[in-house]
Parts: structure tokens; sequence; C-alpha cells
């Protein structure tokens, strides 16, 4: 009788075992599909998704908006018009921008950039929306900007 219970207690869990790992491979391929059809849910999106334009970029002498460069270093501004085709609205912040300098290191867009203080924040952008603004970044004296890189982190 007792050999009877047990084996019945072992094929009920058995069962539960099954039954618990089928839900979890549903749950496992309903984030996957979701993952690959809403990109901006998971911070991702497809690389045309936001064009920035960069048309303008200039060296700052001296303090900018109330800041002074760290010494051995100048501002920049970077004169940019950015395009979104995203189906949602999407933050921006300063850390998604960084300029590439000729010495091969990036350098991140400045809090205090007119692309950020002259909007409400936190900042969004939506579909078919065009901003046209300036970021700040600070960068050693020495180096020239090379590249302007979007990245979402």
């Amino acid at each position: 009788m007792r050999g009877r219970v047990l084996q019945r207690e072992s094929e009920w869990i058995k069962r539960v075992r099954l039954t618990l790992h089928i839900a979890l491979l549903g749950v496992a391929l309903t984030f996957f599909i979701v993952y690959l059809k809403f990109p901006e849910v998971f911070g991702r999106l497809p690389a045309s998704s936001l064009q920035l334009s960069p048309y303008k970029v200039t060296k700052v002498e001296g303090d900018l908006y109330g800041h002074s460069p760290r010494e051995g270093y100048n501002f920049i501004k970077v004169f940019l018009r950015i395009n979104s085709s995203t189906d949602i609205s999407y933050p921006i912040s300063p850390g998604f921008f960084r300029v590439r300098g000729s010495d091969g290191n990036l350098y991140d867009a400045e809090p205090f950039s007119p692309l950020f203080t002259e909007r409400p924040s936190p900042l969004y952008i939506g579909k078919g929306e065009t901003i046209d603004s300036q970021l700040v970044f600070e960068i050693p004296k020495t180096v020239e900007a090379k590249n302007l890189l979007f990245e979402r982190r």
C-alpha cells in the first residue's frame, strides 16, 4: 500500500515538473517573440529609427553656459538634427551620445547641453519628430572630434 502511494506521488511530481517545464518554455518563447517584435520595450532600436545629422562642430575656449572645462580641456559644440521614425516616444539622455576623438577615446555629452536644458526633462522624441539642437562635449585641447555616436546604454 505504501509503495503505491509513493508511486502515485512520484508520478504526480513528474507531471507537475513537466507542466512547469512547458509553462517556462511558453514564457521564454513569449519573451523572445516580444523581444524581436517590439525592440523599443527592451531598449533596443533598429539602427534606422533615429537618424543623427551633425552639421557643424565648433571648439569653445573658456566657459560655456556657466561651466568651466577642466585644465587641459576645451568644450566643443556639435550642432545636429535628430530625426525619429520610431513607433513610440523614445527617451534620450546625455549618456546616449558620445564623440570619438582623434586619440581613439570616447567622450560623453555634457548634461548642460542645450539639447537637454532647452526641453522638458526627461527628453522624449516621438515618431516623425525632428529636433535641431546642440550637444556639448569636453575633450582634451590636443584632440579633434571625429565621430558622433549614439548608443542607448
